[in-house]
């Protein structure tokens, strides 16, 4: 990832379920996710968890963002799009 970084390339790093992890540890890594922005300016890190779940780990200077309770169309949409891209047919 340094050389990408170094030659300007655009770099996204994407880090799930922070919430799955001790809180301790979820301190740690937004610490250095953090610092991986403040030093290239030609990244971007997506970090998701459950604020809930996350209660305690500073994250106040970061982004956030909400997303809206899904409606059962909406559910139901997200399962069918799985379930074409498992190859499956819905109808």
């Amino acid at each position: 990832m340094g050389s990408l970084l170094q030659t300007q390339v655009e770099v996204c790093l994407v880090v799930d379920g922070l919430d799955e992890i001790p809180r301790p540890r979820a301190a740690s890594l937004f610490r250095q996710l953090a610092a991986v922005v403040d030093c290239w300016p030609n990244a971007q890190v997506l970090a998701t968890g459950r604020p809930v779940e996350l209660a305690g780990v500073t994250y106040e200077t970061w982004g956030l963002s909400r997303l809206n309770r899904l409606s059962d169309a909406d559910k139901r949409g997200i399962f069918q799009a799985e379930a074409v891209a498992d190859g499956c047919v819905v109808s």
